[in-house]
């Protein structure tokens, strides 16, 4: 199982979501890019 299936499992994930916890999440990955950077 390599990163395709990892992706799959985010995507399965990002669906279940709600717009507002959707919302969140773009807002922490925002924040984690910035970090990273």
């Amino acid at each position: 199982m390599g990163l395709n299936g990892k992706e799959d499992v985010l995507i399965e994930l990002l669906n279940k979501c709600t717009d507002r916890e959707r919302k969140i999440a773009k807002e922490i990955l925002k924040l984690l890019v910035t970090y990273i950077k």
